[in-house]
């Protein structure tokens, strides 16, 4: 195992400018339905809103968007919510995707129906919802607070890897091989949990399997009020109201995490910088943590 230097705010805060660094213009990002995010993309080459969803693993187009692009879905994609629960969407191919100055071509991105996920009666509708899978290979910085996604290109993510500080994530890839998301590394006395970073989850609440309920001193009871206190392997604090659940992962780091800290991920070398967002309020130094 190799040794990971502590971190501390202030240093996470002088490399702040180094972090927001990069060539392209930023991808806007648009508040919905409270603390989730949307962003415009063209799909197929028609455009659309789409619901920005950092831990969705597998991106997706509803079925009547897929009717506009030409796309007669087929075959089946399945995977699992962290509650275990089984989920099953259809498949579109060789699918051009543009969302701001970005742009990629997809393999296979997935049909399914987002109107059972949104509340009875709401009159609010998307028409598919992106997640991490679009930016496969790159270097992206997402800033919830100032609600951007940026593309760094080559210069920028090489100025930024000179600058050290990164600590290592999980890219866990379900669905077979199909699904993308990030996992951020927790410190507990008895070694490194893998929280998934989730802009999807916009409850008040920091997740914890019910299988870590003890090494965060935390009670199994998802009904109990509780109080997560714990820090990144970068030393970068968590605190917040916890709920522990049943979970297939050990914990997920929701949009009340993401609301503080800027995170840039380097998807293709497993590893990211975590700094202060803007405004926020990280005053506690960290305490060294290796691995």
């Amino acid at each position: 195992m190799r040794s990971m230097h502590s971190v501390t705010v202030v240093a996470c805060l002088a490399l702040a400018p180094a972090l927001h660094a990069a060539s392209a213009p930023p991808i806007r990002l648009e508040p919905f339905m409270g603390r989730a995010l949307i962003v415009h993309a063209t799909i197929g080459g028609h455009p659309g809103v789409f619901m920005f969803d950092s831990g969705g693993g597998v991106s997706n187009i509803t079925p009547s968007f897929a009717a506009q692009i030409g796309c007669k879905p087929w075959g089946q994609i399945s995977g699992f919510q962290m509650s275990g629960q089984r989920l099953d969407m259809q498949r579109c191919d060789n699918v051009s995707v543009q969302i701001g100055p970005y742009q990629a071509r997809r393999e296979t991105i997935g049909v399914f129906d987002m109107d059972r996920f949104l509340p009875t009666g709401s009159t609010e509708r998307v028409d598919g919802t992106l997640g991490l899978d679009i930016f496969d290979g790159k270097v992206l910085r997402f800033s919830y607070a100032d609600r951007t996604l940026t593309v760094l290109d080559k210069a920028a993510a090489d100025a930024l890897s000179k600058r050290g500080g990164a600590m290592p994530i999980h890219v866990v890839r379900d669905a077979e091989g199909l699904a993308l998301t990030v996992n951020l590394p927790v410190h507990t006395e008895s070694g490194t949990a893998w929280f998934e970073m989730d802009s999807g989850n916009t409850s008040p609440f920091l997740l914890v399997g019910k299988h870590l309920a003890g090494s965060f001193n935390l009670q199994d009871d998802p009904k109990s009020k509780q109080t997560l206190k714990a820090a990144l392997a970068g030393g970068q604090p968590i605190e917040g109201s916890a709920k522990v659940l049943d979970l297939t992962l050990d914990g997920n780091l929701g949009t009340t995490f993401l609301s503080r800290y800027d995170i840039t991920l380097d998807l293709a070398n497993q590893r990211a910088w975590v700094v202060p967002g803007k405004g926020a309020n990280v005053t506690t130094a960290p305490k060294p943590i290796s691995e």
